[in-house]
């Protein structure tokens, strides 16, 4: 595991569908995770998706504009 992943993702809602996008996600200093995304798809707005990263991992997070707030582990 790493502090931070930049790189492909696929993004994917229930509702919507999947989505290809460039990520940038790190660890917070209270052991959560963040990052950013240049996906703007407004219907993705107040979201739960799921990120499957270039390498394979997974992992789940709430989309606000361009920011990913992730819940559960760091999928990097």
């Amino acid at each position: 595991m790493s502090d931070s992943y930049t790189g492909p993702a696929e993004i994917s809602s229930d509702e919507l569908g999947s989505f290809r996008a460039v990520v940038e996600l790190w660890v917070t200093e209270d052991g959560g995770w963040v990052g950013t995304c240049l996906l703007e798809d407004e219907r993705l707005e107040g979201k739960t998706v799921t990120l499957e990263l270039g390498t394979g991992q997974t992992g789940t997070a709430r989309v606000n504009g361009e920011v990913l707030t992730g819940s559960g582990p760091a999928p990097f």
